[in-house]
């Protein structure tokens, strides 16, 4: 909508959005008004699920039930890692290599092992 209205995209959303579906499709859809359905935007990438007409609600409640029992340090630690920016596969080695110890030192994960290894 921004081609329509005469805008340029604005906060970030020229990096953002190439980074979810390649520069050709961002530059395209930037400039070329489209009108999306739910089922367009999950297959071009835009949405990370579709949901039956009239099941949003339900889905996002199932999500949000699945991560509030995640272990909150690393949902922390991987919001984290996106919000500094994958930029490269040896960043993100990098990085995994300084978090993997700090997570597996943590409660939750010692417990989660004990639970495991018990079965």
């Amino acid at each position: 909508a921004f081609a329509r209205l005469g805008l340029i995209g604005d906060l970030g959303i020229m990096w953002s959005l190439q980074q979810r579906i390649g520069p050709v499709a961002a530059r395209r859809l930037l400039m070329i008004p489209t009108e999306l359905g739910g089922r367009d935007a999950g297959t071009r990438g835009l949405a990370d699920e579709v949901a039956a007409p009239g099941g949003a609600l339900d889905a996002a409640l199932t999500a949000a039930r699945l991560l509030a029992a995640s272990a909150p340090l690393t949902v922390a630690l991987t919001k984290a890692v996106y919000a500094e920016g994958v930029t490269s596969l040896e960043a993100v080695l990098q990085r995994e290599l300084d978090l993997v110890p700090v997570v597996n030192q943590s409660d939750y994960f010692k417990e989660a092992l004990a639970k495991f290894t018990k079965s």
